[in-house]
């Protein structure tokens, strides 16, 4: 798909833009500027006023500071577009990590009432015992007075 004029030529002067502005670079080419209008102003009196000279570090400036502020409305646009997905991600494991909380809840809600209902069973045992142990003691206590008391026979 072929791209329009307007879209290519901004993205040729972009890249030129950068290369020029490359921090080494962009040193040289200032300071050759400045010696250079300083030179021509002291030699052929070119620029009295250093007017043009002001003019072309100020629009250069201008440039330079709506790139910085291209570059940084990129940077959070891409910035506010991470931290969405974030904010996304984490509430899909805030909702996971609920749904394994709950599923746990349930199993430890499920072990307290098989808990209590084996220590109901063991009270109901324990009693059952009990009164087994008294029926036969009373049972055995009729056994040994049955033993001791003489019968006929003898």
């Amino acid at each position: 798909m072929m791209r329009d004029l307007p879209a290519l030529m901004r993205d040729l002067s972009v890249r030129v833009y950068r290369w020029f502005r490359a921090p080494r670079r962009f040193l040289k080419f200032l300071v050759a500027f400045i010696v250079g209008s300083i030179t021509f102003h002291r030699v052929a009196g070119y620029d009295p006023d250093f007017g043009i000279t002001n003019l072309s570090l100020s629009i250069e400036a201008s440039v330079a500071s709506a790139g910085i502020i291209l570059v940084l409305e990129e940077i959070m646009d891409r910035l506010f577009a991470f931290l969405r997905e974030w904010r996304s991600q984490q509430e899909r494991q805030d909702a996971a990590q609920a749904q394994v909380l709950e599923a746990v809840l349930q199993l430890a809600r499920g072990q307290q009432i098989a808990l209590e209902r084996g220590e109901q069973l063991l009270r109901d045992s324990v009693e059952r015992d009990k009164r087994t142990i008294a029926i036969l003691e009373r049972f055995g206590g009729a056994l040994s007075l049955a033993r001791t008391v003489p019968t006929q026979e003898a």
